[in-house]
């Protein structure tokens, strides 16, 4: 991986700290979006703001970065672009937070003695650490790391025979690891992972849950082997629980046309889950139990033809890009591209699938 690292990555320091101030540059832009988009009443309903700046500027970056890493050639050019300004923009923040945050109390004394609030500080800590760590789990080093590399330096993604995970099953978690790299961040990913709770920490907080909810959460072992590699499952995982909660736990007006609130938060649901599907296929699962409840919830012939019809949009703006750059680079079957990551018609795929 050393051709890609700049040269003052000698000190091993520096990795963690860029991957930190990218991280700042996501809260930055996950800010600017929730305003510019005018979603904040949407966000507002299930969580607390903030909570989810970085989930959103994640979710939206990759819709607009994917594409353009599957048609664009030199794509590095602009994932480095990409990155370095979201550098810059994280060093800003922090520069004009940094008062604010010294000031700013992170332990309420109020419960303070509060032996489950101890225990979750506790764990949450111990997870961020785990994040901070050098990537050593095999899966990352052996195909996600080696995908985000050929990125920034071929600007695609890997199209070898020979190389059935990088190829078949790479999609666009590898960016937001390539993001990192590119400013020297071998780590970003890991962080991103963990970053992805914070989401679900908005969820738990909004609805005032007892401290035994955020332990039984976030002690969960299988946290601990996602938060340690850059394999993308969590942070998918967390934005799926946050489009679970805008499902379950905003309003819908079934008697109701769709108005422009109600739209906004169907496409917003709607691009998280099926960005969910592009990141790791087998997501395809539950973001259609999810798209299935959506649609019950709405269920109204007034409703449902404008409902049918966002989720066409939606489904051929975000997915359907990486079916045909597939069906175009690896032909197959083309129709089975749609309800699997690749076609089992070429040799070999159907024992890889297996």
């Amino acid at each position: 991986m050393q051709p890609i690292y700049h040269s003052f990555l000698t000190v091993p320091i520096l990795s963690l700290i860029n991957g930190l101030i990218l991280l700042a540059g996501f809260f930055y832009l996950g800010e600017f979006l929730q305003k510019k988009l005018k979603i904040e009443k949407i966000v507002i309903e299930v969580s607390e703001k903030p909570f989810q700046n970085i989930l959103i500027s994640v979710i939206f970056s990759l819709i607009i970065l994917y594409p353009i890493c599957l048609y664009v050639q030199n794509s590095q050019i602009i994932l480095k672009f990409f990155s370095f300004s979201l550098y810059f923009f994280g060093i800003l923040k922090i520069i004009l937070n940094i008062k604010p945050i010294l000031k700013k109390k992170f332990f309420n004394t109020k419960i303070i003695f509060d032996v489950n609030y101890l225990l979750f500080v506790v764990i949450l800590l111990g997870l961020a650490l785990l994040s901070f760590a050098p990537v050593t789990n095999a899966d990352s080093l052996d195909y996600h790391l080696f995908t985000a590399k050929h990125l920034l330096e071929y600007g695609s993604f890997p199209t070898y025979l020979t190389n059935f995970h990088s190829t078949y099953v790479s999609g666009p978690g590898e960016i937001m690891i390539a993001l990192g790299l590119a400013i020297g961040s071998e780590q970003f990913g890991s962080i991103l992972q963990c970053a992805g709770l914070i989401s679900i920490l908005g969820i738990l907080k909004k609805y005032k849950a007892p401290y035994i909810f955020y332990i039984i959460l976030f002690s969960s072992p299988v946290i601990i082997f996602f938060v340690s590699s850059l394999k993308p499952q969590l942070f998918t995982i967390c934005s799926s629980v946050f489009a679970f909660s805008l499902i379950f736990l905003s309003k819908f007006n079934k008697k109701s046309f769709l108005n422009n609130y109600e739209t906004k938060k169907i496409i917003l649901i709607l691009t998280i889950l099926f960005s969910s599907i592009t990141i790791k296929f087998s997501f395809i699962l539950s973001s259609f139990l999810l798209t299935a409840v959506l649609i019950i919830k709405n269920f109204n012939l007034k409703k449902i033809i404008s409902i049918l019809q966002i989720i066409i949009i939606v489904y051929f703006l975000i997915v359907f890009p990486s079916i045909l750059w597939k069906y175009i680079n690896f032909g197959g079957n083309f129709f089975e591209l749609f309800y699997s990551p690749f076609s089992t018609e070429r040799y070999g795929l159907i024992y890889f699938k297996n």
